[in-house]
């Protein structure tokens, strides 16, 4: 009997304890060009998550979690698969996804309809993508070398090997080494 109770507190602690933040995704959308309208192909799309640990002074040590990398068809389209995302409250906490979306020649990424296509992108129903071309190598040059241009640092090499081809495509039309 003692040991039944036992283990029965124990699963309602760990159920208290170690909880799902959130299924979140299917995230799907297309990726057109801002001008034209046309789908891109060759966009790199790139989610990842980060997990921070709980300190005294807050939350710290954040550093990579898990990554989704994909590349748009013709048709323009990408899906990122659904997360769950499980935590210990006050001991650890996952983070995102964030976006990185980028084709060499193009500008900041931006949806169709405006911020308020977050809620519905992020409960899985379809969005529209924006690129805007950049037409000179200035503004090109500007894009690449501004906050806006997100470069995934905590995202392992071999877990964005689209996006760095991509990248390196680039920065070979800029005159810059590669990486």
């Amino acid at each position: 009997m003692r040991a039944t109770c036992a283990l029965a507190f124990s699963f309602v602690i760990t159920v208290a304890v170690v909880s799902p933040v959130a299924a979140a995704g299917p995230w799907n959308a297309q990726v057109v060009d801002a001008e034209t309208g046309q789908p891109l192909d060759g966009v790199v799309v790139l989610a990842f998550w980060t997990r921070s640990t709980a300190t005294l002074g807050g939350w710290a040590e954040t550093r990579y979690h898990v990554s989704e990398e994909v590349v748009t068809g013709s048709d323009g389209r990408f899906t990122i698969s659904a997360r769950w995302s499980y935590t210990i409250p006050m001991f650890t906490k996952v983070a995102g996804p964030e976006w990185v979306i980028f084709k060499s020649g193009y500008g900041q990424w931006r949806f169709r309809t405006g911020i308020e296509a977050w809620d519905t992108f992020d409960r899985g129903e379809p969005a529209v993508i924006e690129l805007p071309p950049l037409k000179t190598r200035e503004e090109r040059l500007h894009f690449y070398r501004s906050p806006s241009f997100r470069y995934p640092w905590t995202v392992p090499p071999n877990r964005q090997e689209h996006f760095r081809e991509a990248e390196n495509v680039e920065r070979a039309y800029l005159g810059l080494s590669d990486r």
